[in-house]
């Protein structure tokens, strides 16, 4: 059976992956690192690698209305999850620190250059590619309009108004991505070229690997396998919203956009359907290892929820869009 130049490109990012994510896991039981070093290296990441991937990806955009319901598509699907995140945080009782876990962990999808966009274009091909990573960007500026302030509401953080909480929010580093997105789509608005540089050298793959190094490296750090950092009914809750939840709203919402006259093409209409079942997303994690949230229990919820869609979604996706 032939088998990509991408394909491969994209098993070699996951061994990569992976390998990180035990470097991290063994640097902390040998006491090289301390579970606390990751959140330094985690908020480098965000501002260092991230960002510039945000600014490049928003710059090739072509704006039309495709894109936009796409853009749009994005925040709905994020109140959404944030909804079923606190449903089953209520329903479970748990404490403020966890409450604000598992609403990230609910909302936010893998739909990025780790897993969600590569599956994209291994499956649907390089249109599909693009509009992936215009609808996991759209993610990232939306996790620090809506999810940062969740996460201070519910951090150590003192109480204070909604709007105080996303003012703060704004004005904070953590927030490179938001304004590196936004200058990558005035670029685009205004016609600027990107440098051949950019895009066609080692530039944003490197960018890729140095993000995935910070990310998996420190979510390693936070990994207990050995402690009870989440239980059965959270795991099986989370996966229920994940992998049942969250497609059938997507779903439901392009039904609607069918009946009222606004259909969208088969390209971006397949990487919305694919995006729906992605499991939790490594921003999640970073998100609440940054607000000081449960990372321990993020860390897990992040580690069996992708399990879970390796076992149960991804078989259904490759069977589906074969």
């Amino acid at each position: 059976m032939h088998v990509s130049l991408e394909t491969l490109k994209f098993c070699l990012y996951l061994a990569f992956s992976a390998a990180c994510l035990v470097l991290g896991y063994a640097a902390r039981r040998r006491n090289w690192l301390t579970e606390n070093t990751s959140r330094p290296i985690h908020l480098i990441t965000l501002v260092g690698f991230w960002s510039p991937v945000a600014l490049v990806s928003f710059w090739r955009l072509d704006v039309d209305r495709q894109l936009l319901t796409v853009l749009l598509f994005q925040p709905a699907m994020l109140a959404w999850g944030g909804l079923l995140g606190f449903a089953i945080a209520k329903t479970l009782r748990l404490s403020p620190d966890r409450t604000g876990v598992v609403i990230l962990c609910t909302a936010l999808s893998n739909q990025g250059f780790t897993l969600g966009a590569y599956l994209c274009y291994a499956l649907l091909g390089g249109d599909a590619m693009s509009y992936a990573i215009t609808y996991t960007m759209s993610m990232n500026v939306c996790a620090v309009v809506m999810f940062y302030p969740i996460a201070r509401h519910y951090g150590p953080e003192p109480n204070m108004p909604i709007a105080r909480l996303i003012i703060k929010s704004l004005l904070d580093v953590r927030a490179m991505t938001l304004y590196a997105s936004a200058a990558g789509l005035t670029l685009s608005a205004c016609h600027v070229p990107v440098p051949n540089w950019l895009t066609s050298g080692p530039l944003l793959e490197t960018l890729f690997y140095l993000g995935a190094l910070g990310s998996y490296t420190a979510i390693g750090l936070r990994l207990h396998f050995g402690k009870r950092t989440a239980r059965k009914r959270e795991h099986a809750a989370l996966a229920v919203a994940k992998f049942i939840g969250m497609p059938a709203a997507a779903l439901a919402a392009l039904w609607l956009l069918d009946a009222a006259g606004l259909p969208i093409a088969d390209a971006p209409r397949d990487v919305l359907v694919i995006s729906a079942f992605m499991p939790t997303a490594i921003i999640a994690v970073i998100t609440s290892n940054l607000f000081h949230l449960d990372a321990r229990f993020a860390s897990a919820l992040w580690l069996w929820n992708t399990a879970a869609f390796v076992v149960c979604a991804l078989p259904y996706l490759l069977w589906s869009f074969r």
